[in-house]
């Protein structure tokens, strides 16, 4: 992934799916204006907690990443309104089934 990606202050959608990607990078963090984020079908194993710093965030898809078995608690501090997709990972099934932050968060407890 480019190492200036957070110079990237204007980008609204990052599709990074079907990449071999093992992690999120923190600087993902550091995109104000991003609104979708897709990196299903990878090989995450950890999501930077800086991923809560993501306020626009409307669409989070994280989903077929099977090594996937945990998520920072940052990520709580994403819009309520925003769409998760969990499906195929190793979390819990009551958090793959979670569709919002919202539902996430009730799952969570």
């Amino acid at each position: 992934m480019a190492k200036n990606l957070g110079q990237t202050t204007a980008l609204t959608s990052l599709r990074l799916q079907n990449n071999k990607l093992t992690s999120i990078p923190g600087d993902l963090g550091e995109l104000p204006s991003l609104k979708v984020l897709h990196v299903a079908d990878n090989q995450l194993q950890s999501v930077s907690p800086a991923i809560g710093r993501l306020a626009n965030l409307e669409q989070l898809f994280l989903d077929s990443n099977r090594d996937l078995a945990a998520l920072p608690p940052e990520i709580l501090n994403l819009p309520d309104e925003c769409q998760i997709f969990l499906f195929g990972t190793s979390l819990p099934e009551a958090m793959q089934s979670s569709s919002s932050i919202a539902e996430l968060r009730q799952a969570w407890q």
